[in-house]
Parts: structure tokens; C-alpha cells; sequence
């Protein structure tokens, strides 16, 4: 056995991040893991992969994402072997610039991206080798992804390491090495070749006699530190919206006024060209939408329009302006798709492509229908859509340069046309069937094929040829019967209306799955508030209960959708549904099917998310919760007559006192406190209902209501927290759904920092959840290991168990034989021989027990290993089934989130104070000055420079 074949390594599944100590002698070779099935090779992460090196990871990055294609790469690897054979390297990505083969706004985006994907294996090689905590490295990756964001430039991981004392600059530099980065790519970012520029890339066509509009000068960007400077902090301050800025800007309209170059187009040549014209006429309106959803600016649409005209009019090529304004930067492909969406527009897209490539003999029919086919399961199983070129591409029955050309002339078709309600669908052309005129229609949903007699009387066209027209066509799915088209064909006079003669079989939604309850669920509602502050319990609605035996709640199971059929024969897709499950809590069984739960006691009906349901009783603790009681741990509802005092633990489903002090509360329900809370840690799967809330901790799923005020407070919550008459004073909130109060803060507390649209409790749930998985799956590992050793230790008994047998046997064999001679042996001659062979017999009975009691030992061992082995078994189980149970958590939790609805904001009826930060997923601001009556929401808007960007909006509010 070599040296290699000793050392251990660390393989890491890539799909659930389970990690296992293997021989290095096995790298390269296929693992399937035993967490989840997943297989894959395993890697020596101190050794990074080719295609991990910076060039060759920065081309492949390009070839997935279209950035570059095989062409170009083919030619800048002649260039690069040319160059080199003339005596001078020329790095890859220098000539991909220079020959313009990716645009410099790309190659930053480019090279960003592969400085992130190598520093992420630096990150791998740092945890492994250098035992850098995985805490600190996704720390330092959150920061990285932070400072690109808020400055677009790169700074490497391993300088963040460095600065923070994780990584020593020697280590850094041995990681860099191994990976042959020498920071070529960071000073190109750096570089005056990929600066930023704000030029337009195209210009509207020059007007006749007046001279052509100069472009606007060229801006360096702003950024120019380096990757090694210090990081910036990654939370940016967005100032207060002035008066003239962002609070009062009013949206443009959507209505689109005719330029100077939309006069252009009037002219006879684009009036005939009836499909131009259609699109045309469709990419306004589109516009127009955009505008309306601050998604464009006029300049833009304006600018846009003046391009696709120009683009015509030069070349005959009829290009859409959704893609324009993506080319340009100015619209994601995702938002320029769902446009064409609410148009209609998107759902002929990927048919009209196969259309054509099989017209033009690229791609022959059935390969057209299985990319098709592969398109509608990757939408049912990822919820995403691949277009169908793409497929084709990855098929290899396309090249790019062949999609392209297919993408360019697919703008030839013709939108639908509406007119009232009522669509008329799409005219493909005025037709000749058997000699004579036809108008054929498509609907706009595909599922109707249309066709009308042009003039009067019966004609002498059959079935047969219809048949055949719809074959040339294309359709092939619910053809009507030749007797009714016989029967329209010999239909006298004139035809006022079209008839079908195919249709096609609508998609059926499906039903996402859902639990019916046979309990009021509501009852832990918001209770009435009376005048002096105290919540009044008698208004929460009557509370259930249930008797041992009944039916509590019933499974109502998902329904899938059913996929539908064109008149082409096409599928067409049915969104996915979802499930649920029914689960059991305390006071429940189910049914053996699981599709019922029923109590098993009398008490009260409990619901919670992820489908659990519980019968829970309850007890009353008159006085206080204290010294006389102790700490309460129960699985009811705890009701507390009095105080929850300092010190004390109080566990249960739902809590209800007059007042808690500095004590720990964990509920799986609400809390409910007449009077007020302070100092107390609150964890809840439900709701906080409060008097007041001071000095304390909250981490909740649901709202937090308070109906005077909460001071030095520090609340995370899924829902809203909710101040109904006063104050939020020097507290720290993160509400998902949003904060409200009176007042916000006062002229001399500290300022309140406040999040909205983050659901920081639910991340620190998950994470909770995933350490503890994490720390599940180590002592699971740990066991096998352990298990795995034993197995080894027991094979190397079973050899010794031999060996000492066979030894024991050979002593007895000989012990037989002396024993033998002995007998044969007499006379004084011989007294000294068979006192030798006497002392040979002992030492060999000697040795025969000393065998037997190693033997025995052997197999004591054998049984102790036996019982742990079992007893690993065991716990292995036992540990499986805690992962499951907190993995179904973490979906439960997941689904719950999914469900949650709302607009977010930071609502002041009154005052909000100078200095009150807020924050949400995409901006922050810090009041300048103390404003009234006003609403802060986070809200998106376009920048021509950039993708998106947001906002914190001020508006004064009628609340």
C-alpha cells in the first residue's frame, strides 16, 4: 500500500454539502452519496481542476451564458497559437477585447464572475487546508458579493480573509499559486480597456436637413480602486428624498405620443408590409406597459423605436423592441418576456422557431417536438423556461450562428389582432383551396382552427382537400370529421362567420393540496382593546373544543393539472401544484391513509403551519408563575392568572398572563399579555399581543401587537409589528411585513433602526435548522466511521481466532502423542525421557489454554462489537429520522413564507424622528429631519446605466 493510498482526503457532495474522509487513492472516482443518492466524482480540492484555471474558467463561463460562441473562441485560440508561435503570449481575454469578440460591459461582468467562482475554491481549499471556519468564509463571500454590489468592481476573498486574520498573506499566496492566478484578471478589471461607458450604443437615425446628433461624451466610471483596497462597508445610506426628487416624482404615462421619427413611418412601403406594421403597432403598446410600470423611460422607448424603425427601413429587418431595449441593457430578458407574455406574444415564440428551422431544413420534426417535449418537463420540474434553441443547441442539432439567423426571422409574423372583446385570432393569409378563395384564422390561444368561404354558394372543394391544407399547415390535432366539413362546404350564400375545423384541448389547472379544518381557526385573532389599555379576552372569539373521538381535520389532496393539446399538436404546459401534508401533534392520531387526523383526548384544536394539527388541554395557575411553581413545561396552553416572573422558563403551546418579566418564553402558539411585557426572551411560533413591550427580545412568526409602546426593544417577526396608539422608541425591528405606530422615535432617544421585506427571523430559524442538520449528519458520520472501524478491527479477528485455533489444535495433537510414548516407555533407562516429554505436555497444555483464552476474549469482543454495532444501527436511525423531521421544518417553514402576501412599509401616523434608519432587500435611508404622517416603502426604479435599482420612497400619507 502506497503512501497515497493512506492519506485521507475530504470529499463533499455537491447537491446536500454531505462531507467524508476517503483515501486520496480515490479521487477521480464515482461516489454515490449516502445522504441523498447524489453521484459524482470525487476531487482533491487542494488541486484545482483545468477547467478551474482563471482563462479557462473565464471562457467556459462565457459559452454557457452566450457571451461568447464556439466560432469566435475558435478563432481567438488561432490568434493566441499564431501570436505564441511568433514568440509573445497574448493572455485570452486581451484578445477577446481587442478583437471585440465579448463588449467590454460584458467582459466585466465576465471576469467578475470568474473571480468569484475561483475565489469560491479558494474559499473550499482554505476551509480544508488551512481550517479556515466555514463561518467566516461565507462572511467573507456575503462581503465580497456586497462590495460588487455597492461599487461593481471585485475584491478577491483572500484578501478579506487576510484582513481579518483568518488567513495568513503566506497561505494566501501558496492558495493562489496552486491555482495559477496571478491577478491578471483584477488589474484588466482596473484597466482604462474596461472602464465603464456610458455612450449609447446605438443613435437615432439623423433627421433630413438636420444635422446628426453628436454622441454624449464618455464618462470614466468613479470606481477605480483596486481588489486589494479595504472593504467598504456594504450597507449604502440612501438620503432622505427631497421635495424635488423621487417623493413627488410622478409617473410617466403609459399613453405613447408619436415622436419626430414615428413620422417616418408613414409611408406607403411600411403600410403594406402588414406584419411590420402589427409589430409595430404591438411593441407601442408594450412600451407603453413599461412606462406605466416605471420599468422604461420615454427617452428610452423613444430611442428604442427610432432604432427598430431605422433597422427596417435600411435592411428590411424586423426586430422586436423588447429585444432592442435587453441588447442595450435597458430591460432584463426575464422582464421583456413577461411583457410579451401579457401580450401573447411569447407563447408562439418557441413553436414559430421550430417552424421555421424545420422550413429550412436545420431541424427535422420529430427532434423539433422532443426539444419541445424536454422544454415542458424542465418548466413542470424547475418552474423555468428554456427557449427551444437553446435545447437544440445543447441537442448539438443547432450551432449558435444557426439560432441566431432563426431568431432574426422569426419577427416575421403577424400579432393578433382584437377588436371589442372578443378575439378574432390570428389571420395566417387569405388561402386557395381547390381553386377557390378561403380566409383561414388561428386563435389567439392556439386552440381553434378557422376557416370562412370568401363569396357565395356551395363549392366544389372536398374534405380531402381541407384535410390536406391543415396538413400543410401543420395541424394535426382535433380535426372535425369530414361529414361537418362536407356540410359547411355545401353551405349556400354567403359566409358571415368562420367555422372550426380543428380545435384543440385546453390545459386544466390543477389544485394545490389543503387541510380542511373542523374547528374554528380563527379564535387567536386580535382581541378587542379596551380603554385603559387591557385586552379583553372575552372578545377573541368563542374558543373550541373537541371531544376524544372526533374528527378534527381532513386532507383535501393536491390534483395535478393535466397538460393540453393545440391544433399543432403541441403541448401545452399546466403550472406545477404543490402538496401538503397531514401531521400529527400531541392529543392526535391519524388514520391509516393519513388522509384524517382525530383526537385522541378532549381539549382544545390547535392548528399550525405545515399541516400540523394538535388537541391540547390546558391548565390554570392561579397566582404567579415563581418560586412555588418552578418552571413550566407543558404541551397545553398555560393560562397564568398572575405574573410570569424574573428567572423563571415557561414552555408551552399558547401562553396567557397578565404580565412577564425578565423570564424565557418558548410557545408553539400565541402570547398574550393583558398588561405588559419587560425584559423577558420571547420565541414563538405565533403571534405577541401586548399592553407594552420594554427591554425586551422577540422572535416571532407572527404579529407583534402592542397597544401603547415599545422602548429598547429588539424584535424580529415573519409578520407585522403593529403599535395601535403610540410609540417606537430606541428599538431595533425587522418585520417582514412591515411596522406601524403613532410615533416613531423622539427628538432625544436613541434612533430606531427598522427592517422591512426581510425576514431576518426566518433566516435565523433556517440557519438554526441547518446547523443543527449539520451537526446531525457529523454524528451520524461519526458513527459509521466508528462502525466502519469495527468491521475492520472484527475482520482481523476472525484471522487471529484461526491462527490461535489452529495452533490450539497443533498442541493437542502433540500433547496425544507424547502422551503416546510415555505409555510405551518403562524401566529405569528411560525415567528422564519421560520426565522431559511429562514437562513437554505441561508447556503444551499451557499453551493450549493460553490459546483458548485468547480465543474466548477474541470472541467477547466479537459480541461487544456486535452489541455496538447494533447499538449504532440504532442511533443511526434515530439520527435519520431527526434529519427528516427537521428537514420537513425547514419546507414547512419555506412553504408557510411562500404563502405570505403583502406590501411592506414603515407607516407613521404621527411623527417619525430625525436620525430613524430604514432598511429593506435592496436600499436603506436615514432621516435627515423628523417628518409627519408618512409611509416608507422600498420602491423600484430604472436607471438607463444599470438593470434596476431601488429605493427608499417618502410620501406624505392620509393615514
Amino acid at each position: 500500500m502506497t503512501e497515497s493510498d493512506n492519506r485521507l482526503i475530504i470529499a463533499i457532495c455537491p447537491e446536500c454539502k454531505s462531507k467524508y474522509k476517503l483515501p486520496e487513492a480515490i479521487v477521480g472516482k464515482l461516489l454515490a452519496c449516502k445522504q441523498c443518492g447524489t453521484k459524482f466524482t470525487v476531487q482533491n480540492l487542494t488541486e484545482p481542476k483545468p477547467s478551474q484555471l482563471p482563462s479557462q474558467l473565464l471562457v467556459k463561463i462565457a459559452l454557457e451564458n452566450k457571451l461568447l460562441t464556439e466560432e469566435k473562441l475558435k478563432v481567438a485560440l488561432g490568434i493566441q497559437a499564431a501570436v505564441k508561435k511568433a514568440g509573445r503570449d497574448m493572455p485570452l481575454e486581451d484578445i477577446l477585447i481587442k478583437k471585440e469578440m465579448i463588449s467590454r460591459e460584458n467582459m466585466r461582468r465576465l471576469i467578475v464572475a470568474t473571480v468569484r467562482q475561483l475565489d469560491k475554491t479558494f474559499a473550499r481549499i482554505a476551509e480544508q487546508k488551512y481550517q479556515v471556519p466555514a463561518d467566516q468564509i461565507q462572511q467573507a463571500l456575503s462581503e465580497q458579493a456586497a462590495h460588487f454590489k455597492a461599487t461593481e468592481n471585485c475584491i478577491l476573498i483572500g484578501d478579506i480573509l487576510v484582513a481579518s486574520g483568518q488567513l495568513s498573506p503566506e497561505n494566501k499566496d501558496a492558495i493562489m499559486a496552486t491555482q495559477q492566478r496571478t491577478g491578471r484578471l483584477c488589474s484588466l478589471l482596473r484597466s482604462e480597456e474596461l472602464k465603464p461607458i456610458e455612450t449609447l450604443r446605438r443613435t437615432p437615425t439623423p433627421q433630413p436637413n438636420k444635422p446628426e446628433p453628436k454622441p454624449p461624451p464618455q464618462e470614466t466610471s468613479t470606481e477605480e480602486r483596486g481588489a486589494t483596497e479595504p472593504m467598504p462597508s456594504p450597507q449604502k445610506s440612501t438620503p432622505e428624498p427631497s421635495a424635488s426628487t423621487s417623493e413627488e416624482r410622478q409617473p410617466e404615462s403609459p399613453d405613447f405620443n408619436e415622436t419626430a421619427s414615428e413620422k417616418i413611418e408613414i409611408k406607403k412601403e411600411i403600410f403594406k408590409d402588414k406584419k411590420f406594421f402589427n409589430i409595430r403597432k404591438m411593441d407601442k403598446e408594450l412600451v407603453g406597459t413599461a412606462i406605466a410600470g416605471n420599468l422604461l423611460t420615454r427617452k428610452e422607448a423613444d430611442r428604442a423605436l427610432a432604432e427598430q424603425l431605422h433597422l427596417y427601413e435600411s435592411a428590411k429587418k424586423r426586430v422586436l423592441v423588447g429585444d432592442l431595449l435587453v441588447a442595450d441593457g435597458v430591460l432584463t430578458a426575464a422582464i421583456r418576456d413577461q411583457l410579451l407574455e401579457a401580450q401573447q406574444r411569447v407563447a408562439q415564440s418557441d413553436s414559430r422557431f421550430c417552424e421555421i428551422a424545420i422550413a429550412k431544413g436545420m431541424v427535422v420534426k420529430g427532434t423539433a417536438e422532443k426539444a419541445m417535449t424536454i422544454q415542458t418537463r424542465h418548466l413542470q420540474e424547475k418552474r423555468s423556461k428554456i427557449p427551444v434553441g437553446e435545447i437544440l443547441i445543447k441537442m448539438g442539432v443547432l450551432t449558435t450562428e444557426q439560432m441566431e439567423a432563426i431568431l432574426a426571422e422569426q419577427t416575421d409574423f403577424e400579432p393578433s389582432s382584437t377588436t371589442g372583446t372578443e378575439s378574432q385570432g390570428l389571420l395566417r393569409e387569405n388561402v386557395t383551396i381547390g381553386g377557390h378563395p378561403f380566409e383561414f384564422r388561428i386563435s389567439d390561444d392556439r386552440l381553434t382552427a378557422l376557416i370562412r368561404k370568401v363569396g357565395e354558394g356551395p363549392l366544389p372543394v372536398s374534405a380531402a382537400d381541407i384535410r390536406s391544407f391543415l396538413a400543410d399547415q401543420k395541424i394535426t390535432h382535433g380535426i372535425v370529421d369530414d361529414s361537418r366539413i362536407e356540410a359547411f362546404l355545401k353551405k349556400e350564400g354567403t359566409m358571415e362567420q368562420p367555422v372550426a375545423v380543428a380545435s384543440g384541448r385546453p390545459s386544466r389547472a390543477g389544485r394545490a393540496g389543503s387541510i380542511k379544518y373542523y374547528f374554528n381557526t380563527e379564535h387567536l385573532t386580535v382581541g378587542a382593546v379596551k380603554e385603559d389599555g387591557y385586552i379583553d379576552f372575552k372578545d377573541r372569539g368563542e374558543i373550541p373544543h373537541v371531544a376524544k373521538g372526533d374528527l378534527i381535520a381532513e386532507k383535501i389532496p393536491m390534483i395535478a393539472g393535466e397538460q393540453g393539446f393545440d391544433v399543432f399538436g403541441e403541448v401545452m404546459p399546466v403550472a406545477p401544484v404543490s402538496d401538503i401534508r397531514l401531521r400529527e401533534g400531541a392529543g392526535v392520531t391519524l388514520s391509516e391513509d393519513g388522509m384524517r387526523a382525530f383526537a385522541k383526548t378532549d381539549g382544545q384544536p390547535d392548528a399550525s403551519f405545515g399541516g400540523k394539527v394538535a388537541v391540547l388541554s390546558e391548565i390554570h395557575i392561579k397566582e404567579d408563575i415563581g418560586l412555588e411553581t418552578g418552571h413550566v413545561e407543558f404541551e397545553g396552553n398555560v393560562r397564568v392568572g398572575e405574573t410570569i416572573q424574573s428567572g423563571f422558563r415557561v414552555q408551552a403551546a399558547s401562553i396567557s398572563a397578565k404580565e412577564i418579566l425578565s423570564a424565557e418564553i418558548h410557545a408553539t402558539g400565541d402570547v398574550v399579555v393583558s398588561g405588559g411585557i419587560t425584559g423577558a426572551k420571547i420565541k414563538t411560533q405565533g403571534g405577541v399581543q401586548a399592553k407594552y413591550i420594554k427591554n425586551a427580545d422577540i422572535s416571532a412568526f407572527g404579529d407583534i401587537i402592542t397597544q401603547k409602546e415599545i422602548l429598547d426593544s429588539t424584535i424580529e417577526t415573519s409578520g407585522a409589528c403593529i403599535v395601535r396608539s403610540g410609540k417606537i422608541i430606541s428599538s431595533e425591528i425587522c418585520a417582514k411585513k412591515g411596522i406601524e405606530a403613532q410615533d416613531i422615535g423622539t427628538d432625544i432617544s436613541t434612533p430606531c433602526k427598522l427592517k422591512i421585506d426581510v425576514d431576518k427571523h426566518l433566516e435565523n430559524e433556517l440557519r438554526i435548522i441547518k446547523e443543527a442538520v449539520t451537526a446531525l449528519q457529523e454524528q451520524k458520520s461519526a458513527l459509521e466511521d466508528e462502525n466502519a472501524r469495527m468491521a475492520e478491527e472484527e475482520k482481523s479477528f476472525e484471522s487471529r481466532i484461526a491462527l490461535l485455533a489452529q495452533e490450539q489444535d497443533r498442541a493437542q495433537v502433540e500433547i496425544r502423542s507424547l502422551k503416546n510414548n510415555i505409555s510405551s516407555l518403562s524401566g529405569e533407562e528411560n525415567a528422564k525421557t519421560r520426565t522431559e516429554m511429562t514437562d513437554s505436555i505441561k508447556t503444551l497444555e499451557e499453551r493450549a489454554r493460553n490459546a483458548e483464552t485468547s480465543i474466548n476474549a477474541l470472541f467477547e469482543k466479537q459480541d461487544a462489537f456486535a452489541v455496538r454495532s447494533s447499538e449504532i444501527k440504532t442511533q443511526i436511525i434515530e439520527i435519520e429520522n431527526k434529519i427528516k423531521i427537521r428537514i420537513s421544518e425547514r419546507e414547512d417553514m419555506l412553504q408557510w413564507a411562500g404563502k405570505q402576501k403583502g406590501t411592506p412599509a414603515v407607516k407613521a401616523r404621527g411623527v417619525i424622528a430625525e436620525g430613524t434608519a430604514v432598511f429593506g432587500p435592496h436600499a436603506s435611508i436615514i432621516l435627515r429631519e423628523s417628518r409627519k404622517s408618512v409611509q416608507i416603502k422600498e420602491t423600484r426604479i430604472m436607471n438607463p446605466d444599470k438593470e434596476e435599482e431601488w429605493e427608499m420612497r417618502v410620501s406624505t400619507q392620509k393615514l
